[in-house]
């Protein structure tokens, strides 16, 4: 039932390009955070570092956690966390795999020269040839985004196709006409490419409930160990809208 939600690409000779040269497609190379992983058949299960891959495995990130895979032919990707996808053949090609993204984000980037790599979601099939590009499908919001940096990418939903080129994004959405734009700099794909800002805890303008409230995880984040600065903080923390200043409360 899932595979009937996505949207196919017709299978063309320029796009069968061989990813599998034994009977596995790849490999899951590393995991941070709770990562899993389910072979067919199969009950879901914790990931384990390295593992072959098949086709018909599915894999799924929870929350402040990201993994890694590569392909037989070195090509490779990264998923974000909340992530969920799976590694199909090809459709008319059982040789080649096809990432069926069903919510998150994958992030593709390859040093050698550009390869293709098909990628289906609930609301359109995108085929890049390019080094680095990242698919992301939301789906509260019903829809897919697919931004290129370097390379080109057809985008395929229903009757319409369109080619986006470097600097470029694609949105599709159900009934409605394919959209292209610009990447701007506060576009969904910065956390790819940037480190992230370093806060120094001292300037932090919080007050004596915040201070204790945060105090574990501050001290944790002072020593270096950001993942479990994470863990620690406060039921229902949130970081992107924190709470004012409570001195004088």
């Amino acid at each position: 039932m899932i595979a009937s939600l996505f949207v196919r690409h017709p299978v063309r000779a320029a796009d069968r390009e061989q990813v599998i040269r034994t009977n596995k497609t790849g490999t899951l190379m590393t995991g941070v955070g709770d990562v899993r992983r389910q072979a067919g058949g199969k009950d879901e299960a914790q990931a384990t570092y390295p593992s072959d891959l098949d086709f018909g495995d599915s894999l799924r990130t929870l929350l402040r956690s990201s993994a890694a895979v590569e392909f037989k032919d070195r090509s490779s990707f990264k998923m974000r966390d909340r992530t969920r996808l799976i590694i199909a053949a090809m459709e008319g090609n059982t040789n080649s795999a096809v990432i069926r993204l069903l919510e998150g984000q994958v992030y593709h980037s390859h040093r050698g020269p550009a390869r293709s790599f098909p990628v289906e979601t609930p609301y359109l099939a995108a085929v890049p040839r390019g080094t680095e590009f990242l698919v992301s499908v939301d789906l509260e919001a019903s829809e897919t985004t697919v931004a290129m940096f370097d390379g080109e990418v057809e985008l395929t939903q229903a009757n319409e196709t369109k080619i986006i080129r470097s600097g470029e994004f694609g949105v599709a959405a159900p009934n409605q006409p394919l959209r292209v734009g610009r990447i701007e700099a506060a576009n969904i794909v910065q956390w790819w490419i940037y480190y992230p800002g370093v806060v120094d805890p001292s300037e932090l303008e919080l007050g004596d409930d915040l201070k204790r409230n945060f105090e574990a995880s501050i001290d944790t984040y002072r020593r270096g160990d950001l993942r479990a600065a994470l863990d620690k903080l406060p039921a229902g923390a949130n970081l992107l809208n924190p709470p004012a200043n409570d001195e004088g409360a």
